[in-house]
């Protein structure tokens, strides 16, 4: 028989790039744990105060999938307005491979 291990991990990533054309950057906080059953549970945020740029305030959070052998990720955001309101810009931003460059394409692939 088989021994299941648990784990667990957490990573920081700095994401650079422009989103609806502000440009600027942000920190992606991971944490992610695995139990004995294989079950496992993955959760990534923005970090609150990270933003930089004209991405000052921005929070939200990532998720990871995998299609066709392919990772992507899912990224639901929002910006504040420039009065600090924020409900001024949000929506979901869909990435292959890799986050280094976001373009923001609702509801298609980013390359």
């Amino acid at each position: 028989m088989e021994r299941r291990r648990c784990a667990a991990y957490v990573a920081i990533d700095q994401v650079t790039g422009t989103l609806v054309g502000k440009a600027g950057g942000f920190m992606l906080v991971h944490r992610g744990t695995i139990d004995k059953s294989g079950a496992s549970d993955l959760s990534v945020i923005i970090a609150p105060g990270s933003g930089s740029g004209a991405l000052e305030g921005i929070s939200g959070s990532l998720t990871i999938g995998r299609k066709d052998g392919q990772h992507f990720f899912d990224l639901a955001y929002v910006l504040p307005d420039t009065f600090g309101e924020a409900t001024a810009i949000s929506g979901c931003v869909r990435c292959w491979s890799s986050l280094a460059t976001i373009g923001h394409q609702s509801g298609t692939a980013v390359k």
